[in-house]
């Protein structure tokens, strides 16, 4: 035998040997059967309903709270089958949310608990089901059924009870509070969009605030430089206090930035009149936006408590303290946006440089690095939708047509330079970098000059008479808005002031 068949005979015998021994094993312990192992999760067991019953079969509903309120809805179907509610009683200052109504059909016709607790029980008063704090009645095409919760547990589960079910059951917390919430949070309560960004300044297009101490803060957007009042040709408008133009840059940042912040939180609940000065809501501020969308919010403003803020809607609290209805209905505010309620409408104004009517004006010179651009004003009498006279002002920027928009646009720049402070005459000024010229339609001049005196300030000079401090950005202003017009591109409305 060779030694290479001696290791093959060999190396096979001992796989044999294996097998066999492997087979052994399997006899001697057989494989033990694995049970399976049991486990708490509750979708193991088969629910136990507290109500079954189809959602859209559904009639009516009616809560009763402890507390002697009541609510009903009737569900209704029109004959294209869609849904409608009738509600008693009847929503005032507020609509009823009738998604909430829609949910809550569902969630009570398919009412599962955590469990039986006790079958023909002889005591009620032990869960507090001999007088429950809550009930609500269901009424179905073919039977109608009350729902009552009785005491809560230690753990704040809520115990149940089904008419015609002489059985005890147990609902979990959050169920247990969602059927019995009070019938405030049935309410719709609209709120303002909350807008970011640029958003806020395209979209929010008016501010009315009063202070708590009664100052009134009135803020309207001009965007078409329409109001005569608009001396300044400034984007926004003061309409109280004073009737002013507004210095764009604090309106936005000041008040429209912190505005939009302002967010409906939830419904605390309806207080009598003993009670709305632990909300700050006897001497409260006021608050009321629109955006060019039509939305609209008007709410008194009371205290806070650095989480929220306590609010309530004008036109009931106005109902309220004259003494129309005897509850007011407080509501949580997130706690940032009303910054604006403290402001000092001063830094609101816009104080600017210069000021000149555009109708009164003629022409313009702008002479920059020894090169004048000229732009020439032709008026245009009009009647407006509403039945008055206006003036279309058109302009052409050294002959070529820019259209009434930029011409306004360029115009407000050409304005809109903000005081800063005032400059001693004995500061040297050397050149002006920037002479503009206001030619009027009556006559006369006037000249703006402006000096560069570092690299963020400006000296103007109106008349030659006044100095004034500027910033760098109203001047660039001007520039910029040259270079685009003989670009053949439009002037965007909002600029940096």
């Amino acid at each position: 035998m060779t030694k290479s068949l001696k290791r093959i005979v060999v190396v096979g015998g001992i796989v044999v040997g294996i097998a066999l021994l492997l087979v052994i094993v399997l006899l001697v312990f057989p494989k033990q059967e694995v049970e399976p192992v049991e486990t708490d999760d509750p979708n193991d067991e088969p629910a136990v309903y507290i109500i079954k019953e189809d959602g859209n079969d559904l009639k009516r509903m009616h809560w009763y709270w402890n507390n002697g309120e009541e609510l009903e809805v009737r569900y209704v179907r029109d004959e294209n089958n869609k849904l409608h509610y009738e509600v008693t009683p009847e929503s005032y200052y507020f609509d009823w949310n009738t998604s909430k109504f829609r949910s809550m059909s569902f969630t009570l016709s398919s009412l599962t608990s955590m469990g039986t607790v006790e079958t023909d029980p002889k005591d009620l008063s032990i869960y507090g089901l001999d007088e429950p704090y809550f009930r609500i009645e269901m009424e179905f095409s073919e039977k109608t059924l009350t729902l009552s919760l009785g005491n809560p547990t230690i753990d704040g589960y809520a115990y149940a009870m089904v008419t015609g079910d002489n059985t005890v059951y147990m609902v979990g917390s959050y169920l247990g509070g969602l059927i019995s919430r009070g019938i405030v949070e049935y309410r719709q309560i609209d709120s303002f969009p909350v807008y970011s960004d640029e958003e806020i300044y395209e979209k929010i297009n008016y501010v009315y605030i009063v202070k708590r101490d009664g100052t009134p803060i009135e803020i309207v957007a001009d965007p078409d430089y329409e109001r005569e009042d608009n001396e300044a040709m400034s984007y926004y408008m003061l309409l109280q206090p004073v009737v002013s133009s507004a210095s764009d840059e604090r309106v936005r940042e000041d008040v429209l930035d912190q505005v939009a912040q302002i967010a409906f939180s939830k419904v605390y609940g309806d207080v009598e009149m003993d009670r709305i000065a632990d909300f700050g809501l006897d001497k409260p501020a006021r608050v009321r936006l629109e955006d060019v969308d039509g939305n609209s919010s008007d709410i008194m403003v009371g205290a806070t408590d650095s989480n929220v803020y306590f609010c309530a809607f004008t036109s009931q609290y106005e109902d309220f303290m004259a003494g129309v209805i005897d509850k007011l209905t407080v509501l949580e505010y997130q706690g940032v946006g009303f910054e604006p309620i403290d402001i000092d409408y001063m830094s609101l104004l816009n104080r600017v440089v210069w000021i000149q009517e555009i109708h009164t004006v003629q022409s313009i010179d702008y002479e920059i690095d020894g090169k004048v651009r000229h732009v020439e004003f032709t008026f245009e009498d009009y009647i407006t939708d509403a039945n008055t006279e206006a003036v279309h002002v058109y302009g052409a920027l050294d002959g070529k047509d820019i259209g009434e928009q930029n011409t306004k646009r360029l115009y407000a720049r050409t304005l809109n330079l903000r005081e800063i402070g005032t400059i001693e005459d004995d500061v040297e000024l050397g050149e002006p970098e920037l002479t503009v010229t206001l030619t009027l339609v009556e006559g006369g001049k006037r000249v703006l000059k402006l000096y560069r005196l570092n690299d963020r300030q400006y000296c103007a000079v109106v008349d030659d008479s006044q100095r004034f401090y500027v910033y760098r950005t109203n001047v660039q202003n001007i520039t910029d808005a040259i270079a685009r017009l003989d670009d053949d591109r439009d002037l965007a409305l909002l600029y940096d002031t």
